[in-house]
């Protein structure tokens, strides 16, 4: 393991995180703020993680540095809500944030760390998961939630509603949109599922989940589409139309 690697991994070690949560009574600084992580559902290395400035960095990054915000954006898997901090943050006023997550157990955190922000924007929090197999998926609750993701039968935990990002955008009556998503290897369905309404999606900001092949060709995919690499951090990427 590389010394940064090792260093990360001390300091969001459970034990770190622990004091941590427990300096701050729950409500950890943050890049975007205090977060509530009160919640047992939260992972236990998130606090940590939060002040020392590693959670989600990559596509924080590429959020403060590319976001066109002008637009309404729908983010798929808002988890406890520190992308979306920074997303509603950064709106034009009036536009609408769409947050899609899965985990239940989730929601109230994320809509607490929402409300902390005082935003002129429009957001609607949805529990869901994005999914095409029919109205509803198995869900795999780890004890870590950023590692929850739908899966198989044999090893869920729940069952959540199924929705597709053509519904979103079309109950919600948007137009000219960002995505971002963070939905852990979902993103190849989406690719094989949405093309028509990724025609209407200005800008792309996403983790890409896979092995170096399967990314080229997800990349490759939306090129196709006409949204190309703005920028890239790892497997985080900024996609955008010129």
């Amino acid at each position: 393991m590389a010394v940064a690697a090792r260093v990360r991994s001390l300091l969001a070690s459970e034990r770190v995180s622990r004091s941590v949560a427990t300096l701050y009574g729950g409500n950890v600084p943050s890049r975007v703020g205090r977060i509530d992580i009160r919640s047992p559902a939260v992972g236990k290395a998130t606090a940590a993680e939060l002040i020392f400035r590693l959670y989600e960095r990559h596509e924080l990054a590429l959020i403060r540095r590319t976001l066109r915000p002008g637009l309404d954006v729908v983010e798929l898997g808002a988890g406890i809500g520190v992308t979306g901090a920074l997303l509603v943050k950064r709106l034009a006023a009036g536009r609408q944030l769409v947050l899609v997550e899965a985990n239940q157990d989730l929601i109230p955190t994320l809509k607490e760390n929402l409300r902390r922000q005082n935003s002129g924007a429009k957001v609607s929090v949805v529990h869901a998961a994005v999914a095409y197999e029919g109205s509803s998926i198995a869900f795999h609750q780890a004890a870590d939630h950023i590692r929850s993701r739908v899966g198989s039968i044999d090893v869920a935990t729940d069952v959540v509603p199924a929705i597709s990002l053509d519904a979103i955008v079309r109950e919600h009556q948007l137009d000219r949109f960002v995505l971002v998503a963070d939905i852990e290897g979902a993103e190849k369905r989406l690719l094989a599922n949405e093309a028509e309404v990724l025609g209407a999606c200005e800008q792309i900001i996403a983790e890409l989940h896979g092995t170096d092949a399967e990314i080229a060709t997800m990349v490759c995919q939306l090129a196709d589409l006409g949204l190309r690499v703005v920028e890239r951090r790892k497997a985080s990427f900024s996609f955008a139309r010129s």
